[in-house]
């Protein structure tokens, strides 16, 4: 029985590196080449990795790429974990009925450059947060759906406790989910919000261009 502890705060910026899904590992590999199964769609353990690979490849080729890779977690692990929580937005988004348009993302884009000092301001400052170039509008779009379900629940700046409200709201639309994680991912623990344990071993290290892959 797991001890309880206190969620995770989930300001936009920090649901999409700590959302709250709740999810049953499941007891074998009983999908064979899938990372994890939501509502019978899988997520290819391909998939992960190549995620997975793209982040470590965007973070090889930063001038500060040797510290984060230092800095960084088992990438597969917190790939499959963010993979997973974007379809617990995906889900609460459409319960509410938040739709985010490609000029929606587009727009958003445009100021965080803006306020990063240009493209590759916004592309460093999304390496240090793990996240590939070719996936930022995506969590760009996460952190609008994010936005856009705070204001349906009616959760605003001034709102008592927000980082609570949206707690339960994930928690709620996690638990009509079906999930099922492969064992090697580790098993979700409700209390830290977190994959952990697991097998899956680290990405390999920063390499140098004349070693092997």
């Amino acid at each position: 029985m797991h001890r309880r502890r206190s969620a995770l705060p989930l300001s936009a910026a920090a649901l999409l590196l700590g959302g709250v899904p709740l999810l049953t590992g499941c007891g074998g590999e009983t999908h064979p080449g899938a990372a994890a199964v939501v509502d019978g769609d899988r997520i290819e353990v391909s998939s992960v990795q190549a995620r997975a690979e793209a982040v470590r490849d965007a973070q090889r080729s930063d001038p500060n790429g040797g510290q984060l890779i230092q800095l960084t977690g088992p990438l597969p692990r917190y790939t499959l974990n963010y993979m997973l929580r974007e379809r617990v937005v995906e889900e609460s988004a459409r319960r509410h009925g938040v739709e985010i348009t490609r000029r929606d993302v587009q727009e958003h884009r445009a100021a965080q450059e803006k306020q990063r000092g240009g493209p590759k301001g916004l592309e460093a400052f999304m390496i240090q947060q793990s996240i590939a170039p070719e996936h930022i509008d995506d969590a760009l779009r996460m952190q609008l759906l994010i936005d856009g379900i705070a204001k349906a629940i009616g959760v605003g700046p001034r709102t008592p406790n927000a980082d609570d409200v949206m707690n339960r709201e994930f928690v709620e639309t996690a638990r009509s989910l079906d999930i099922d994680v492969n064992p090697r991912y580790g098993e979700w623990d409700v209390d830290l919000v977190s994959l952990i344990g697991g097998t899956e071993p680290w990405i390999n290290p920063a390499r140098t261009p004349q070693e092997p892959a």
